[in-house]
């Protein structure tokens, strides 16, 4: 019986961790991509340069 109350209350604290993994992940990638243009041209880890052979 006590799984049946406990179990909405888990999968509200997935569901809530995940968006806030997802909205963690978009914050992130915004910096990048903001702080994109003010770095050099051909940063490595940006631009690798491309390994023939």
């Amino acid at each position: 019986m006590m799984a049946a109350r406990v179990a909405p209350l888990v999968s509200s604290v997935i569901i809530a961790g995940s968006i806030a993994m997802i909205a963690a992940i978009l914050a992130i990638a915004s910096v990048v991509h903001a702080a994109g243009p003010q770095l050099p041209p051909g940063d490595p880890l940006i631009d690798p340069p491309i390994v023939n052979g």
